[in-house]
C-alpha cells in the first residue's frame, strides 16, 4: 500500500529499521518504538509496522490480539452491536506519527492499514472488533473514523477504550 509519493509501502518492522531518530512528540511511544516493538515482534506478542521516508520512520503502528469482555463495552454500543459474550479483537496497541510528517494523512493512512491487516487476521480465526487504548490527545481524531467509546470511561494509564467492529471497517473498504 502507498500512503503517498514521499513514503515507501508501509511493512514489516526489521530488526535494520532506523527507529533511533523517530519523534512522535511523545515519550511513551518513540521509547515504544526504539526499545520495545522489536523484541515484542520476536517475541510474538505484537507485530509493528512502519512507513518509511528517506530512510527514517515516518510513523509506526503496532497490533495484537485481544479480546473485549462485554462488560467493558459502553452500554450503548452493546445494545447496538455487541454480541452478549466475549468478544474476539485485534487491538491496535501503537499507532504513531513523527512530527515531521504529522498532518499529510499518514495516520489516517497506517490505520487503514491496520483495519486491513485485522480484516486478514478475521478471514482466518474470526475477530469481531477492532479495540483501541486511545491516549486522551487522541480520542478526537480517532473519533473521526467512527470508533466508538463511553466518554464517562477511562482504561488503564487514562487512555479511553475505543472500538471498531469489523464489519463496518468491511463495509467501509468495500465502498
Amino acid at each position: 500500500m502507498r500512503v503517498g509519493p514521499q513514503f515507501a509501502p508501509i511493512q514489516s518492522l526489521r530488526p535494520d529499521t532506523p527507529t533511533n531518530a523517530f519523534d512522535c512528540g511523545q515519550k511513551d511511544l518513540n521509547r515504544y518504538l526504539r526499545k520495545h516493538a522489536w523484541n515484542n515482534q520476536v517475541a510474538d506478542i505484537s507485530q509493528t509496522y512502519v512507513a518509511l521516508a528517506d530512510s527514517s520512520v515516518a510513523g509506526d503502528y503496532s497490533i495484537c490480539a485481544g479480546g473485549v469482555i462485554v462488560a467493558d463495552v459502553p452500554k450503548q454500543l452493546r445494545e447496538e452491536w455487541a454480541p452478549k459474550y466475549p468478544m474476539p479483537a485485534v487491538l491496535l496497541a501503537r499507532l504513531a506519527v513523527d512530527v515531521h510528517f504529522q498532518g499529510m494523512g499518514l495516520g489516517a493512512a497506517l490505520l487503514k492499514d491496520a483495519c486491513i491487516n485485522a480484516l486478514k487476521v478475521a478471514d482466518v480465526v474470526g475477530v469481531y472488533v477492532m479495540a483501541v487504548h486511545a491516549k486522551p490527545d487522541a480520542v478526537k481524531w480517532y473519533s473521526r473514523f467512527s470508533l466508538k467509546f463511553d466518554p464517562d470511561s477511562a482504561g488503564k494509564e487514562g487512555t479511553t477504550h475505543m472500538f471498531l467492529p469489523l464489519r463496518e471497517v468491511r463495509r467501509r473498504l468495500s465502498r
